[in-house]
């Protein structure tokens, strides 16, 4: 006798003509889809076949161009991600902001009006507001804002600011070797220092003072 032949298990409808279509199907696998008759992965959702397949138990959501998934809750908070023809979204539809979190704990806020704020959730103070804990160099220093050389990511450039002596701060550092120099304009142009139209090397509006030795190579020394 002929073996048996595995059969995929559908739920649909017949229209007034005698017409079949399915809503969801069981694939002889085990894969469900709903709303397509072939399911590749574990679930997948939508007819398109455009959809990027996310490893062998992944979920495939093809809900076509301006498809989107979106989470309401009971106060009306809308978020979610949604795809148009070129790149894709994730956000709140919503007045209300967007949190971001790891280990449970939030670390990233992006305000209804765009600010961003980074390791703090509220008093945002501007388009970015970065608050970082400090680094175990001596003096310590937060460490706000940081960008590495590509070669060695231990050595740093930091903004940040410093509560005592209350200020801000420009440092560069070689994490665990020692603090290092701040070079400004290197390649050219003016610095100003009370003056936006610098038209000297260093230009100075104020007072200045020098403790200890001020040298001049190769110059001469004048008063205007």
């Amino acid at each position: 006798s002929a073996a048996a032949t595995d059969r995929d298990v559908q739920l649909g409808k017949v229209d007034n003509s005698g017409n079949w279509s399915s809503f969801m199907t069981v694939a002889d696998g085990g894969n469900v889809g709903i709303g397509n008759t072939n399911p590749t992965k574990k679930l997948k959702i939508g007819s398109g076949t455009t959809a990027t397949v996310l490893g062998d138990d992944g979920i495939i959501l093809d809900l076509g161009v301006g498809g989107q998934i979106t989470s309401i809750s009971s106060t009306n908070v809308q978020a979610g991600i949604a795809t148009s023809t070129s790149f894709g979204y994730m956000g709140t539809w919503s007045n209300h902001p967007l949190y971001i979190r790891t280990n449970n704990s939030d670390k990233i806020i992006i305000e209804s009006g765009g600010n961003i704020g980074i390791g703090l959730t509220s008093n945002i103070r501007g388009i970015l507001h970065v608050n970082g804990s400090n680094y175990s160099e001596s003096p310590t220093v937060n460490k706000l804002i940081t960008v590495s050389d590509s070669a060695n990511s231990q050595e740093y450039m930091i903004l940040s600011y410093h509560s005592t002596p209350d200020c801000g701060v420009i440092q560069g550092l070689h994490e665990g070797t020692a603090w290092k120099p701040v070079s400004i304009n290197p390649i050219g142009a003016n610095v100003g220092i009370g003056t936006t139209t610098p038209s000297y090397k260093l230009d100075v509006n104020g007072d200045a003072r020098v403790t200890g030795t001020l040298i001049v190579q190769d110059g001469t020394a004048s008063t205007n």
